[in-house]
């Protein structure tokens, strides 16, 4: 969370935003986002499973932060099971 903000808080984590992530919708990298950080963000991003970045020290190294800002009703930041079966291929 390079922003301090949730991702996508104003549109309904459906599938309609599954499908627009898998044609490749992402957030917005602000400018003054360190160049490595970056760069791991779009490790992180790439289709191509032999890119990803996979490290658990990176996990662990984030320190969750209180936001105040309105997300949708439908903005869930939290795991739950949804079909995924009819998602395009990234």
């Amino acid at each position: 969370m390079v922003t301090g903000f949730l991702p996508y808080p104003n549109i309904p984590h459906d599938k309609d935003l599954a499908v627009k992530i898998c044609n490749g919708l992402r957030p917005k990298i602000p400018f003054h986002t360190p160049k490595l950080i970056t760069r791991m963000i779009m490790r992180c991003w790439d289709a191509r499973l032999k890119k990803y970045y996979n490290d658990y020290r990176l996990a662990n190294s984030t320190t969750p932060t209180p936001l105040n800002c309105q997300t949708h009703p439908q903005a869930i930041y939290t795991s739950r099971l949804l079909d995924f079966s009819k998602l395009p291929k990234p």
